[in-house]
């Protein structure tokens, strides 16, 4: 997608979008077609611009706050992931029956086998 940038700033140049349609296009772009590198794409559709330049940049920075929201929530879902296997193969080690394990943890079924398989080894 990073190849189309250019012209896809032309684009804006030319029909004169309006800011929340070419922030609402932006976004399109940017997560549909799976752009690897956000601030390369953003400055290449931002250079060919006369007007509306820094609102494209502030469109950018958007789209990182989004980004970064998404990977800390992720972070945090893994992380609580993490301390429920934990407290699992604790509570497994102190001789805890497994469905009881399972159901303090909420830990799935599959999880819970892998775990089990794990501490097997």
């Amino acid at each position: 997608m990073l190849e189309l940038a250019h012209d896809i700033g032309l684009l804006f140049e030319h029909w004169n979008l309006s800011l929340p349609l070419r922030h609402a296009l932006l976004l399109y772009v940017a997560k549909v077609g799976n752009t690897s590198d956000i601030d390369r794409f953003i400055d290449s559709v931002a250079e060919p611009l006369s007007t509306h330049k820094e609102d494209t940049m502030t469109i950018a920075q958007q789209l990182h706050q989004g980004g970064f929201e998404q990977g800390m929530q992720e972070g945090k879902q893994e992380g609580m992931k993490a301390s429920a296997l934990n407290i699992a193969r604790q509570l497994l080690q102190s001789e805890m029956e497994q469905e009881l394990v399972q159901r303090v943890t909420q830990l799935s079924d599959e999880e819970m086998a892998q775990l089990l398989h794990s501490e097997q080894k």
